[in-house]
Order: C-alpha cells, then sequence, then structure tokens
C-alpha cells in the first residue's frame, strides 16, 4: 500500500500554483537605475512572484522578486523599455522603474532581454534549457518566463499594478535515498524522458498579451529535460532533497516518464505514468522516496557508474605519513588557545570535471595508500594496474589519473594531492634529559627541555624537500627552547645541535641551527625579510656588512605533531661559513696557547638580559656587552682587558654632554668599522627596530686581524618592526591601554629612531642595565658629527639602489609563504579579542598588522618598507639627521 500511495501522488499538482525564474543578467547601480514610470509587479493567483527559491515555512513554494531583477515593458509608442526592481530585498512585489514616452504601460515580460530590441511584444523570442542548474543553497533558477498585463490605471501613487502569469509548468522533485544504495553518495543529476515527439524546451517566440508559445525546429532529444544539482548534495539519512526545473506544459495523463537519477556511484531508472495534463503556471510535485520503488530496492534499475564518491588516506593505513594528531584552535570561556585533536583520515575534495585534490600541509612522503569509494562491480586501474580501496599505493608527488570503469562506462579523475609547498622538517626528541628541566608545552600536550638544559645526542632530525625528496636524513642531533620573552609565547622556538656537521636547504654545514616560531609576526616573514635586506649590503653584494644569517620557512613536525610554520636559520656563529673570524678557542688559543689576544676575534652580542658568563657594562653608557664564546675572563686577564678597552674606547671617545670633555670623533673611528656600522644601521632604521635603543640583540665583533669593531649580524625582527601606526593605535584601544612603547604617528613615520635618544644620569656606579634608557648604542652620539654624516651620505647612494630590490623579494616570500599561512593560521590564533589575559604578561609593542588578513598584512610590509625606503632617501639626501 505505501507504494501504491507513492504512484498516486506521483505528478499530481501541488497547492502553490508559482513558477520561479532565473535572476537577470542585467544588473544596473541605484545611480543608473532611474525613470518616469513605477510597475509593481504581482503574481496574478496569490501575489506571490519571486526569482529566487526560499521558504515561507508551509509546504507552498514561496516565489519572490529579487533585488535588479529586469523586465521589458511595451506602451503605445514604446518598445522593450528596461525596468528595474528597485526593492532592495526580495519580496512578493517587485517595483520597477523605467521611461516611457508619454504613454501608459501596456504589456510587460520577464526576464528582459536585449535580444527583443525592436520586437513586437507579439513575437518576443526565449530559451528555455533542456538542461538546467540547481543550487539549494542559493535556489536559483533557470528557464521561466512571464508575461504581465496591467490590472487597472495609475495607482494613488503613481504606479501600475501588473499581474504576471507563468508560461510554463514548474517541476518540484522530493528526492529521499534513506536505505538504498544511494544512500550516502552525492547527488548529480535527474533526467526526465517524455514520450518521444514532446518538446520539453528549445528556443521559442511568444505573445505578451495572449501567452501564446510558438516553438521553434526542435533540439535533438527535446523530450529530454535535466536539472543538474551543481552543489552535489550528499544523501545523508532521513533527509530530503528539492530541485526544481521549468518544462514546458507538455505532459499529458497517461503519458509513461522515464525518470533517471544520477549519484557519483549509481544510475537509478524507473518509469511512471502521469496522472494529470500540465499546465502553464502550477507548480507538480514529484515525490520520489526511492525506498518506495521495487525498481531501485531489488536492483534491476541501478547501475553501477564509474565514478568515485570518495576519496582519503586514513593514518592507519599510512603510518608516520598521516598524522593521527592535529593542532587545532578552540574558543574557550577565557579566550582562544591551541589543543590536540585526534585525527583518521585526510580526506580530499572531488570536484566537478573529475578532479580528485586536496592539501596536506605537512606532507612529505608522498607514497599513500588511498581509501576511495565505488560502486560494487566497478574495476579502478592506474596504468592500466588494478587498484584496491586500502591496500595499493601510489606515489603522488605528480598528479595520479585513476580510471574507473563500469559495464557502461569509463571516467578518468585525476587525482592531485600537494602539501603547502615548502620543505618539512620532522624533529624527534627522545625522554634524555640532563642538567635542566622538562617544559610542558600546553598548546600541544608536548614535554620539551628548557633553554638551560645539557645538550643530548640522541634526538634526530630529518629535512625533506617540498617534492618529498630528502634533505637531511635522520641525523642525530640535541633539541631545547631557545629565546627570550619569545619561548613565553604559545608557539615554541628551538635550538639546535647537530652531533655533527650538517647543510641544510642550501645553507652550509654546520652544528648550530635554530628553529624560530615567529608568533608575533603576522606575516612569519619579517626576520626573513631583514636578513635579506643585510644580504644586500654584504661585502660580497658590494656592501659593507660581512656575513648574515640565511634562512627558510618549513613545515615543522615535533613528535609526530604539525606544528605549523617556523623559520629554519643558521645561528649565529664564528665559522668560514658563517661570520669568519678567528675563533678565540677554536682557531686560536687551542693551537696555541702563547696566543695574545689580538690574534683572536671576538664574537659580542648587547643585550639588556645580560646573561652570560662573559659581560660587562660599558664605562660612560653602560651598555650591556656580553662574549657569545667564552675566553679567559678572570679579572686581570689580558683578553678581558683587551675587549673591554676596545669597547670603553668608544665609549670613552663619544662623550654625551652629561660627562666631561670634548667627544673625540677620530679616536672612535679608529676604534670602529664605520662602513659596517652604517649599514647595519641602514637595516634596522629601515625596518624600524627600536630595540637597539635599549639595547637588544645587537651583535658586533672584534676580528683580530684588524681589531676593528665591527657591526653585524643582524637578528631578531620578529616584531615591533614595520609598523603600522593606524593598526597599533587600534590594538592598542581595543586592549584598553597603550602597548606600543614608540609613538607610532605621522610624525614619528618621518623621522629617525635614534632621534628619541636620551641619557640617564643616574649611571654612576650602576652594575646592571638601565633597561628604561634609550641610549640607541652611539649612534646619536655619531651622528653629532660631519665626518659620520658624510659617510652615511656616500654610503648611501650604494646601499639605496640594493635595498630598492628587497620588495620583489618580500613579494616572493609571500607567495612561498600563501597557503602555509592558511594552516599556520588556524593553529596559532594571535589576536582576535580575546587573547587580552594571555599576552598582557608579556606583550610590550604591537607592529599593528597582527588583525589583518594574510593579503592586507603582506600589502602592510610592502606599503611600509616603500615609504619607509623613500622617507630615508629624503632624510640623508636632504642632510636632515
Amino acid at each position: 500500500m505505501r507504494r501504491m500511495n507513492e504512484i498516486k501522488k506521483f505528478l499530481l499538482p501541488a497547492a502553490a500554483m508559482f513558477i520561479f525564474s532565473g535572476c537577470t543578467e542585467e544588473f544596473l547601480s541605484d545611480t543608473e537605475v532611474m525613470g518616469n514610470t513605477t510597475i509593481v509587479g504581482r503574481m496574478a493567483e496569490k501575489s506571490q512572484t519571486r526569482t529566487c527559491i526560499g521558504s515561507d515555512g508551509t509546504s507552498d513554494v514561496s516565489i519572490y522578486w529579487s533585488p535588479a531583477d529586469s523586465i521589458g515593458v511595451y506602451g503605445e509608442r514604446s518598445k522593450n523599455v528596461l525596468f528595474v526592481n528597485r526593492n532592495t530585498v526580495a519580496s512578493a512585489e517587485g517595483q520597477f522603474v523605467g521611461y516611457l514616452s508619454s504613454s501608459a504601460p501596456l504589456y510587460a515580460y520577464y526576464p528582459y532581454s536585449k535580444e527583443n530590441a525592436g520586437a513586437d511584444y507579439t513575437s518576443l523570442k526565449g530559451n528555455l534549457p533542456l538542461v538546467q542548474y540547481f543550487d539549494m543553497s542559493t535556489g536559483s533558477l533557470q528557464g521561466d518566463y512571464k508575461v504581465g498585463v496591467p490590472q487597472n490605471s495609475q495607482s494613488e501613487d503613481g504606479a501600475y499594478v501588473f499581474d504576471f502569469e507563468h508560461l510554463f509548468s514548474l517541476l518540484e522533485f522530493e528526492i529521499n535515498a534513506t536505505g538504498t544504495a544511494l544512500e550516502g553518495d552525492r547527488l548529480e543529476r535527474i533526467t526526465l524522458t517524455l514520450p518521444d515527439g514532446r518538446q520539453a524546451g528549445g528556443e521559442f517566440t511568444f505573445d505578451a498579451s495572449t501567452k501564446n508559445v510558438v516553438w521553434g525546429t526542435a533540439p535533438a532529444n527535446a523530450n529530454v529535460m535535466d536539472m543538474v544539482w551543481t552543489d552535489k548534495p550528499a544523501l545523508t539519512n532521513g533527509s530530503q532533497y528539492k530541485g526544481y526545473i521549468t518544462c514546458a506544459p507538455v505532459i499529458r495523463s497517461g503519458d509513461e516518464i522515464k525518470v533517471t537519477i544520477l549519484s557519483e556511484k549509481y544510475e537509478a531508472t524507473f518509469t511512471r505514468t502521469a496522472k494529470i495534463d500540465f499546465a502553464a503556471n502550477a507548480c507538480y510535485t514529484l515525490p520520489l522516496t526511492l525506498a518506495n520503488y521495487t525498481e531501485i530496492t531489488d536492483g534491476t534499475g541501478l547501475t553501477p557508474r564509474a565514478g568515485i564518491s570518495s576519496f582519503k588516506f586514513e593514518v592507519a593505513n599510512n603510518a608516520g605519513k598521516i598524522l593521527g594528531t592535529k593542532l587545532v584552535a578552540c574558543e574557550l570561556t577565557n579566550g582562544v588557545t591551541t589543543t590536540t585533536s585526534p585525527v583518521t583520515e585526510e580526506v580530499l575534495n572531488i570536484g566537478e570535471d573529475n578532479t580528485i585534490s586536496g592539501c596536506i600541509p605537512y606532507l612529505y612522503d608522498f607514497n599513500l595508500v588511498p581509501t576511495f569509494d565505488v560502486a560494487e562491480g566497478v574495476k579502478v586501474t592506474v596504468n592500466g594496474v588494478e587498484q584496491k580501496s586500502g591496500v595499493t599505493a601510489q606515489n603522488f608527488s605528480k598528479p595520479v589519473t585513476y580510471t574507473v570503469t563500469s559495464g557502461t562506462e569509463s571516467r578518468d579523475y585525476t587525482v592531485t594531492v600537494t602539501n603547502t609547498g615548502l620543505p618539512v622538517v620532522i624533529v624527534n626528541q627522545s625522554a634524555s634529559i640532563a642538567g635542566g628541566t622538562w617544559k610542558t608545552w600546553a598548546e600541544t600536550g608536548l614535554q620539551i627541555r628548557s633553554k638551560d638544559s645539557d645538550w643530548p645526542e640522541d634526538d634526530y632530525i630529518s629535512v625533506y624537500n617540498a617534492d618529498g625528496t630528502v634533505n637531511v636524513d635522520n641525523k642525530a642531533c640535541g633539541l631545547r627552547l631557545r629565546g627570550n620573552s619569545s619561548q613565553s609565547y604559545p608557539k615554541k622556538p628551538f635550538a639546535i645541535k647537530m652531533v655533527k656537521k650538517a647543510a641544510m636547504l642550501d645553507m652550509p654545514e654546520h652544528k648550530r641551527w635554530v628553529l624560530l616560531a615567529n608568533w608575533m609576526d603576522r606575516t612569519m616573514l619579517r626576520n626573513r625579510v631583514v636578513f635579506e635586506m643585510a644580504h644586500q649590503l654584504e661585502e660580497n653584494n658590494g656592501g659593507q656588512l660581512a656575513w648574515n644569517p640565511h634562512g627558510r620557512n618549513v613545515e615543522l613536525i615535533y613528535n609526530g605533531i604539525h606544528v605549523g610554520n617556523y623559520l629554519l636559520a643558521e645561528q649565529i656563529k664564528i665559522d668560514g661559513d658563517r661570520l669568519n673570524i678567528n675563533d678565540a678557542y677554536e682557531d686560536v688559543i687551542e693551537d696555541n696557547p702563547a696566543a695574545v689576544p689580538a690574534d683572536c676575534g671576538y664574537l659580542l652580542e648587547f643585550d639588556d638580559y645580560y646573561d652570560e658568563n662573559c659581560r660587562f657594562l660599558t664605562s660612560n653608557l653602560h651598555l650591556p656587552c656580553m662574549l657569545k664564546d667564552d675566553v679567559p675572563w678572570e679579572d686581570g686577564s689580558a683578553f678581558r682587558s683587551y675587549v673591554e678597552d676596545k669597547v670603553n674606547g668608544v665609549d670613552k671617545a663619544l662623550k654625551p654632554g652629561l660627562f666631561e670633555g670634548d667627544a673625540d670623533y677620530p679616536a672612535a673611528a679608529a676604534i670602529l668599522d664605520i662602513p659596517s656600522l652604517i649599514d647595519w644601521w641602514f637595516v634596522h632604521e629601515l625596518a624600524m627596530n627600536g630595540e637597539y635603543r635599549h639595547p637588544k640583540s645587537v651583535y658586533m665583533y672584534i676580528d683580530g686581524k684588524d681589531g676593528k669593531l665591527c657591526a653585524g649580524p643582524v637578528w631578531d625582527f620578529d616584531y615591533q618592526t614595520f609598523p603600522n601606526p593606524d593598526g597599533i593605535n587600534s590594538i592598542s584601544r581595543e586592549f584598553g591601554g597603550s602597548y606600543a612603547s614608540l609613538s607610532y604617528d605621522a610624525s614619528s613615520m618621518s623621522k629617525w629612531l635614534c632621534s628619541n635618544y636620551s641619557f640617564d644620569e643616574r649611571w654612576t656606579g650602576v652594575t646592571e642595565p638601565a633597561h628604561d634608557d634609550k641610549p640607541y648604542m652611539w649612534y646619536p652620539l655619531l651622528l653629532q658629527h660631519e665626518e659620520f654624516k658624510a659617510a652615511v651620505k656616500a654610503q648611501w647612494l650604494v646601499s639605496y639602489p640594493k635595498l630598492q630590490q628587497v620588495v620583489a623579494s618580500i613579494r616572493a616570500f609571500a607567495e612561498e609563504n600563501r597557503v602555509s599561512d592558511s594552516y599556520n593560521y588556524a593553529m596559532w590564533p594571535l589576536l582576535d579579542g580575546r587573547r587580552t589575559a594571555e599576552l598582557s604578561p608579556y606583550v610590550i609593542d604591537f607592529s599593528g598588522d597582527e588583525k589583518m588578513t594574510w593579503n592586507e598584512a603582506i600589502d602592510s610590509m610592502v606599503k611600509f618598507y616603500q615609504n619607509r625606503l623613500e622617507t630615508m632617501n629624503a632624510l640623508i639626501t636632504n642632510g636632515s639627521f
């Protein structure tokens, strides 16, 4: 009885007598749409007419006009005049406005067409597509034509009321696949095959006064109509899917109609008899509960299709390649945090054009076993070799073509699997620890070694190029935390010490490397861009800096968890392939115990963390100076005296006004390598890295060959740099206070950072760095001397064109990291207005791009760089120091 009830309902008219129409192709702006005549368009039966689908909460189909719908209007002396709906929302009555030549409107039709220019209202042209497309999310339809005539003279407000009727029938499909082979499959199309000789669509002419339709020459298969679901909805259990198609009213009672439903896996076919004659201006419902049809349940009407309905990589079948844990950002009561989530599979997207694609951001081994879903009896091959779901592996480093064959058809699918396009670094940390403590990395659930831990030798690192080829093959190393304030951020930075030297990603071999998290850097590129600025000014490029670190953005997998985008970079070290000076111990003292201090090279860092073993405060400015490599440093040591005398010699020669005596620039210039100081200063001022004011991460070195105190390498530009003042001020206001220690406004962007310097008279007898001072190293004092300013102007002529080239590098780096950003930012959200409590303990400054999209942040960086470069060019050229 259930089946009989369904049959009785088949092709009976629905209660709603409304037809849909497709959205107009004519869209005019508010300033363009004007007129002297208004037509109120409504439906003849119930004043419900529209051009896209929606629901009014009843079983009826509600129909409304859409904004910018257009109609063609005829008057006594006007032909095919464009009228456009002025309503801004979908509405039951359209307010159409246009120009008529001093006559009342007589006839109207929808949709307006330029093709009917000059045509009489009795012979308008149209085309009813035999293949129509429908998307459940938008409800847009094709092929609806309406004609309207006025129902009265002008109304009180001067508008003419037109009742519109539809020329054709509307068919509403209601598909439910629960309990059938199609359940869970993706719906592609439904096809209606009418009796031979019937014309369901094609080109036609119509009369706007009589609604008479005259069909043109019938196209091939004019009795076959297709409705394609562009969104391919999945036929889930218990759900019903509606679709709509416009059809010529040519179906008659007793017609045998073949219904074909195509899903990705099956072709389901059955035949039913129409119980009523179709009429224009009516909607007919076709209930298709597939479990009620014997042809579907017994399989006689089912044909397996050559289709793949799902394609994925399961963790269980791809151990060590597809990760079972991922980081996700979760919104909690007190803000956003990051946590781990179990993963069982990576699912690829199946496209309309038989493409299957997906990005697995960390993928480094492309030899994978896919799991795919096809109909029973369908054969799947690659290059003629049969493929078994969940069993047969393929190399997906290049697109792979899967050929799917059923008894009636064959289809090729091109499967493309990508990563973010970045190299992948895999580190595996052992359980050993000595001399330090384990720290909990809360966001990942991992235990990691503290910065003060001894170096283990039983961790391992592998590096893969983006194409999956091996760059570093499972080399022994040690891993531990690095950084100062940055190690307190959610995304942790790491230091690496190789057991044996290794080259990485075209960077020369060495033992010491770093993985910079760049968490406070929305672009993830600031350090790398500044490295590139410095490279442009290196000696081998005609500049005055000796060596600066290189780095590559990579995807990092830490103990089986993908933790995002990191910068794998060279750590600043004395070495023939890095800062090429004589290492005091390794190059000199070990081989010659009688060596004198002038034989050695010394790497210095000026940093108010002041946490190295060998350290001192300079005599006048009390700059915190530290040696990065230990040397004999006991009191009275000749090595200690040599370094202190060298640095203090500058301090004493460049006396600020609060000290007695006159400044002696020649004495300072005899100690300082002025050209390297100038190029180093260009880099910091260009990036507006104000951290050299206290100072932090200011590296200098003494090369034993000539004893000069040289500037470089550059380091630590991940935040407070490349500022966007509007963004900084906006975030500062949002957080309820000033988070920018530098006052960024139009004035600050047009002057030197070091013009903010100050010298504190409280320095007498101090033993620790004064964190609130602003000496900006020796630059404000150097800039008081004409000799130094002249050297700056001369050197700028060489440096400026080299720095202009960096804009292209910023864009290139951005493209390289574009895909990675979408995954990294999803794991490590920066600022969204909900991290106040978490950020306030350790965030001092912002760069102003923290809430921008990726494109906005990159554009902000480029704009800042170009503006700052030209500002500096003007300042230097004009001698404004």
